[in-house]
């Protein structure tokens, strides 16, 4: 152990990222970019396990078996912990296999949810709790108590007829119904617009509540999939780990009895998402409704459309789909930006 050291290693240098792709292949695992950070222990020369930080998540951590036993895990995640700090991230994130998680509960992560494939931790005790509490007092707030609440989980990049029709559908079948919009910054359109385009589209509505997702809900843009198989099973595995937070932790804390998705005629990954999200909702007693999506001209309301539109200039057809809030904020100087970048990245924006 004396001769161990923790070395950062940079992208840049080929000779050493295809050392660290072979030792992760030889651990059964993917190398996966990007990292804002990447790490190796070495024992003289040899490589003996790795691990990296992107953003809130540390993920490719390995130890060379003839290690593990050793505390070559925990200087590793001391060193990624130390980084994330210094780079002003201070809530992290792991994806583990689940026969790993104890290794990090006994280094200070605390298990959010599991299934058969992956465990998720984090370095808050409560974190789902500590996110939720301005809904919690609301609540507590209240002289009002709902009996049948409900949820929806909307990215609505941007908010469309379609979005509205969804939302007015479910909440129609309510007393309470949470709106809880994607907070990753990782869509066309920013969070603070797109929350902004659902307050304001959703505010004739009197019994629902607009809230930030946070890093609890489909936080897909920066799942790891380098211990996953293929496409298929990267899907379903992150829907499960995002069904079993939503249901143990969200529904349990808000009691939400229903989750309202949107038909998906288009993507197959949206629907595989549905699917398999409806499945294990049912497990825990949380009712999943499918409600269709909103049409015109015969084919389903889509912010991709939207999106396509905006790239060919085709406005005519945009305001056709968009509520009129949506509208004023598209044609603004605000929105004018995003909607050039757009232009510029028509290739990327095709109808569907």
């Amino acid at each position: 152990m004396n001769n161990i050291q923790i070395q950062r290693v940079f992208t840049m240098d080929k000779k050493q990222m295809n050392m660290v792709k072979d030792f992760l292949t030889q651990q059964q695992l993917k190398f996966e970019l990007p990292v804002d950070a990447l790490f190796v222990a070495v024992d003289g020369q040899r490589i003996i396990g790795t691990g990296a930080v992107q953003g809130k998540i540390i993920k490719m951590l390995a130890v060379d078996p003839a290690y593990r036993g050793s505390n070559i895990i925990g200087m590793m995640l001391s060193r990624l912990v130390s980084e994330s700090f210094q780079m002003g991230q201070d809530h992290l994130f792991i994806y583990t296999k689940p026969e790993s998680a104890k290794t990090f509960e006994h280094l200070g992560f605390y298990e959010i949810a599991r299934t058969g494939h992956v465990a998720l931790l984090e370095n808050k005790k409560n974190g789902v709790l500590e996110h939720l509490t301005p809904l919690v007092d609301l609540e507590a707030e209240s002289a009002y108590s709902p009996a049948n609440i409900g949820a929806v989980v909307v990215n609505c990049n941007p908010f469309t007829k379609g979005h509205k029709h969804l939302i007015e559908t479910a909440s129609s079948s309510v007393d309470l119904l949470y709106i809880f919009v994607l907070s990753e910054d990782r869509s066309t359109f920013p969070f603070e617009d797109r929350i902004q385009l659902v307050k304001q589209g959703v505010k004739h509505l009197s019994n629902v509540i607009v809230f930030p997702s946070g890093s609890y809900m489909v936080s897909g843009a920066t799942f790891p999939t380098y211990f996953l198989g293929d496409d298929q099973d990267q899907i379903r595995t992150q829907t499960e780990l995002d069904a079993q937070v939503f249901a143990s932790k969200i529904a349990k804390i808000l009691n939400i009895q229903t989750r309202y998705l949107g038909e998906e005629p288009y993507n197959p990954v949206t629907d595989t998402y549905n699917q398999t999200l409806k499945h294990v909702l049912h497990r825990h007693d949380i009712g999943v409704e499918i409600i269709k999506r909103k049409a015109h001209d015969g084919k389903a309301i889509s912010a991709s459309n939207v999106r396509a539109y905006l790239a060919s200039g085709d406005w005519k057809a945009l305001r056709e789909i968009v509520p009129e809030t949506t509208w004023n904020y598209l044609v603004s100087e605000k929105a004018s930006e995003i909607v050039e970048k757009i232009k510029k990245e028509a290739h990327l924006h095709k109808r569907v």
